[in-house]
């Protein structure tokens, strides 16, 4: 692949060299040099599709700014539902699953209430 760039694809050559070296070298890879990083791990590949838990900080941060975005903007619960609106959340971050209407008019949206209350 490299021979083929190198002779029919000057400029986009001169680019993957450049990268190259701008890249720190990698100790003890014997793989050919640009394609450690081409392409993820089978380990990452797997992290990737798998869903944020409820549990985790990242999670936890993004609902409560789906709830902030509800209660600031006065949107309907149910714009958790949309479907655009779960494309762009899946744009955003492909492994936040976001809760349903009802837990958020249940669980997510009066704990909010507390929390803006406790601090009023």
């Amino acid at each position: 692949m490299r021979f083929h760039l190198q002779t029919h694809h000057h400029r986009e050559y001169a680019a993957m060299e450049s990268q190259e070296r701008a890249r720190p070298a990698s100790s003890g890879s014997s793989t050919s040099a640009g394609s450690s990083r081409m392409q993820p791990t089978l380990v990452e590949s797997f992290k990737a599709q798998t869903p944020l838990p409820h549990t985790s900080h990242r999670w936890k941060g993004i609902t409560d700014s789906v709830c902030y975005f509800l209660a600031k903007d006065m949107m309907p619960y149910d714009t958790v539902n949309a479907a655009g609106f779960r494309h762009m959340l899946h744009e955003i971050e492909p492994r936040y699953v976001p809760p349903d209407r009802k837990s958020v008019a249940t669980n997510y949206m009066p704990k909010l209430y507390e929390r803006e209350k406790a601090r009023v």
